[in-house]
């Protein structure tokens, strides 16, 4: 499932300008479900 996911995001990237909301709803596309995920951009290290 996580697979086809990633290949939908990835098909869609590009089609609309990068920005903070376009990042978050290429994770919600790839992550799926919302009580897995806080959505965000880390800013501390892996």
């Amino acid at each position: 499932m996580r697979a086809r996911n990633w290949d939908r995001a990835i098909g869609l990237c590009g089609k609309i300008p990068l920005s903070l909301d376009e990042l978050e709803r290429l994770q919600d596309i790839v992550i799926g479900s919302k009580k897995l995920r806080n959505m965000a951009i880390r800013k501390w290290g892996a």
